[in-house]
């Protein structure tokens, strides 16, 4: 079977040859590893830094690209999808704690 087939059987509540394998949570330092290369997937405090510096653009086409080569060479079987930050947002630099930790504009502690 081919991936998109296998996947779209097991939503279907068939049964198909095997289980579907995805990826939802392997951390920049390995897919940097995987792909030879830096990536903003998954890399949160490059990605935030990039993003307050107005740099949405690069870090959503990393994102776009990284992903789906990170699915081919893994051979998996479905690309996950993220949110993005809008467009029509700015990211506002937040107010520092102290090195590390930040509050953000609706008050979040990162």
């Amino acid at each position: 079977m081919l991936p998109k087939e296998r996947v779209i059987e097991a939503l279907n509540h068939r049964e198909p040859d095997r289980v579907p394998v995805g990826e939802i949570g392997i951390d920049s330092p390995i897919v940097e590893k995987v792909l030879g290369r830096k990536t903003y997937y998954r890399a949160k405090w490059r990605m935030f830094k990039a993003l307050w510096s107005g740099e949405r653009n690069k870090v959503v086409d990393s994102w776009k690209k990284d992903i789906v080569d990170l699915v081919k060479k893994l051979g998996l079987d479905y690309v996950p999808v993220f949110l993005v930050p809008s467009k029509k947002k700015r990211i506002q630099k937040p107010k520092f704690m102290n090195k590390y930790t930040w509050v953000d504009e609706e008050g979040n502690i990162w």
